[in-house]
């Protein structure tokens, strides 16, 4: 580059934005949806956060690599910083979900007395049950299957059966 030496000259120099990269997970696979990607943007760029908790689960916010929390909001706009960054949707299970146990005995005539049971547990939590008597005189009509499942969004409890 010459300089004019009547001061003249002007020289502009121009500065393209680096890109990075942005990676977004979730700390439980089953929790909800987020747009889990990993993408370059340029600095200063934004990108839409959103989260969407599935029934059972609440959100817990969005965190950095540091565990610090960025937003608690479920959707946010995130405007890229100058490194790589990881956020992690965090999400907890509900706790309190209402589910029922009902236990089926024989009696003599055929039919069948029940006793019903109503229990609380965690959203995705192993739970099992058994009759209010433990020394009832009941044999089970599954002897090797001990009732216990994992609750799920709909409070119901799948018992596996032979």
């Amino acid at each position: 580059v010459n300089i004019n030496g009547d001061g003249s000259s002007v020289i502009n120099v121009y500065y393209t934005r680096n890109s990075y990269k942005l990676n977004i997970t979730k700390n439980i696979d089953i929790a909800g949806s987020v747009p889990e990607f990993v993408e370059k943007l340029k600095f200063e760029e934004e990108a839409f956060l959103y989260s969407t908790p599935n029934t059972g689960y609440s959100f817990k916010g969005w965190y950095d690599s540091n565990d610090q929390l960025i937003s608690v909001n479920p959707s946010f706009k995130f405007s890229m910083v100058s490194k790589d960054y990881d956020i992690v949707a965090k999400f907890e299970a509900k706790s309190g979900i209402a589910y029922k146990v009902y236990h089926q005995f024989a009696k003599l005539d055929g039919t069948w007395a029940e006793e019903e049971q109503n229990l609380t547990g965690v959203t995705g939590e192993t739970t099992a049950s058994s009759p209010s008597n433990p020394e009832n005189p009941f044999v089970p009509q599954y002897p090797n299957v001990f009732p216990y499942g994992t609750l799920n969004e709909t409070s119901k409890m799948p018992l596996p059966l032979p």
